[in-house]
């Protein structure tokens, strides 16, 4: 009874999150025309892709131009 139980908590954990989690379409950012994609969690909507909208302040980590393209920019 407890490998049943096991079993079916591991396919829980693995199958209930597919469905949890549904792409959606992306969003175009209207100051500098950047396409974000986007996902649908439960009934909200989040980036799935890390902001890079350059302005004062903001920065790349390590000062490297790839490192903003690859996870976002820095904000202060």
């Amino acid at each position: 009874m407890l490998r049943v139980s096991l079993l079916f908590s591991l396919i829980l954990l693995f199958v209930l999150p597919t469905y949890a989690v549904k792409p959606s379409n992306s969003y175009k950012d209207p100051r500098d025309k950047q396409k974000y994609r986007t996902i649908k969690v439960g009934d909200r909507i989040w980036f799935a892709d890390n902001l890079n909208y350059k302005m004062d302040g903001s920065f790349c980590y390590k000062e490297d131009e790839s490192n903003c393209q690859a996870y976002g920019r820095l904000y202060t």
